[in-house]
Order: structure tokens, then sequence, then C-alpha cells
């Protein structure tokens, strides 16, 4: 799971603070909340879900007020 995923990125980026959250509402409510401490959001290109929030109006305005990278990845590269 994530847990495993992280575990291998950390190996190989030590000085990297990666960091995942569980959240039971919309990703742009996170971030909406959460942006200023979040620098980088990774989201796999198959959670269309996720992507067409983020690609959206409320996403693109949540995204620019926390000033933080967007990342979507395809599946082998998570």
């Amino acid at each position: 799971g994530v847990d495993r995923r992280l575990e291998r990125w950390r190996r190989r980026y030590p000085d990297v603070d990666l960091a995942a959250a569980i959240w039971t509402g919309s990703l742009i409510d996170y971030l909406a909340i959460h942006g200023r401490k979040v620098r980088m959001v990774v989201v796999g290109y198959r959670n269309r879900d996720a992507v067409t929030q983020l690609l959206g109006p409320a996403g693109n305005a949540v995204l620019h007020s926390a000033d933080c990278s967007l990342l979507i990845a395809d599946r082998p590269n998570l």
C-alpha cells in the first residue's frame, strides 16, 4: 500500500520529508485547510475524480492559494 511506497521513496530520497494523509473529505477540502503545509500533491492519472477536481476552477484556486506543485503520475511511477 501507501506505506510501502512511501518507505521505498524514503530510502531513495532520505533528505525529502514524505507523508501521507488520510482524509474523509475531498482533496480540495483538505488542501483548502492544510494547503500551506503541502509542498506537492501526487495523484495517479487513473484517479479521475481527484484529477478532475484539481484541474477544475475550484482546484485551481485551492492550488494557487496553497502554492504547492501538482504531479499527475502514471501507475509505474507511483
